[in-house]
């Protein structure tokens, strides 16, 4: 199954992940019911969510024991139990309990945001650790120069291949039998760089913490 890291998708967690990454507690509309939030609630979302959409793209229910769960989320089943009822309280977590084996639906923060309110931990200057929707402009901005720069490459490799000279055989040379081709092959021809790639690092010097 492929996971998100092997997707090269870095704006997934910029959109979802770093929200719960780097909030202090969290708060539902609906209800005024906040929850002070700490790192193993946004490694267990994260881990059960990459789990829960490749079982999806296989066309497969997401079930798996919770105690391996704690094992690879490196916590007690305790502790795994406190925060699987935070996420279900926050609704990005969906518990099927009518089988043997519980089946779990995971929904992406994005999904969810419109009725929860994230707050964030002060800097010594008095601004948030994060400005989420800062952080999204930020990224769509880097995704469009990234397309215009595609968009020009891609022009200007059409204009090289509709003037390449057309290189007629030359006759064979004295001493060589008749039949063998003569490959013109041009030594300095251009290799296109792939702008579609996003490292991570590009992603951090992009987006302000």
């Amino acid at each position: 199954m492929n996971s998100r890291v092997s997707q090269n998708k870095p704006e997934l967690w910029v959109e979802e992940d770093r929200q719960l990454f780097f909030a202090e507690t969290i708060t539902i509309k609906a209800t005024g019911e906040c929850f002070n939030i700490e790192d193993k609630l946004e490694k267990i979302h994260t881990y059960m969510l990459d789990q829960y959409n490749s079982y999806q793209a296989d066309g497969k229910s997401f079930y798996e024991d919770q105690r391996d769960i704690a094992t690879k989320c490196k916590c007690t089943p305790k502790t795994l139990g406190k925060w699987l009822k935070v996420l279900q309280a926050l609704g990005l977590l969906i518990i099927d309990e009518s089988q043997k084996s519980h089946a779990y639906t995971v929904r992406s923060v994005v999904s969810q945001q419109h009725n929860l309110i994230f707050s964030y931990p002060e800097l010594l200057n008095g601004k948030p650790s994060y400005d989420h929707e800062e952080a999204l402009k930020r990224l769509y901005a880097s995704q469009g120069r990234r397309n215009v720069k595609n968009h020009q490459l891609k022009t200007e490799e059409s204009g090289k291949n509709e003037q390449k000279p057309v290189v007629e055989s030359a006759p064979p040379a004295v001493g060589k039998p008749d039949g063998v081709p003569v490959v013109d092959i041009p030594v300095d021809a251009d290799v296109p760089a792939n702008d579609d790639a996003m490292n991570l690092d590009e992603m951090f010097n992009e987006i302000p913490y």
